[in-house]
């Protein structure tokens, strides 16, 4: 995992830790490089 994606990982656990009931990220249907490390993360 790049940096990008081990930033997008750690706030979205942070949001998760400080109480968020979920975490929702808005992409670009036609970047798949994007998408792929947001399904990798779960999302």
């Amino acid at each position: 995992m790049g940096y990008a994606g081990a930033v997008t990982a750690a706030v979205s656990q942070a949001a998760l830790d400080a109480g968020a009931h979920e975490v929702l990220l808005f992409t670009d249907p036609a970047d798949p490089t994007s998408n792929g490390v947001y399904q990798r993360l779960g999302f």
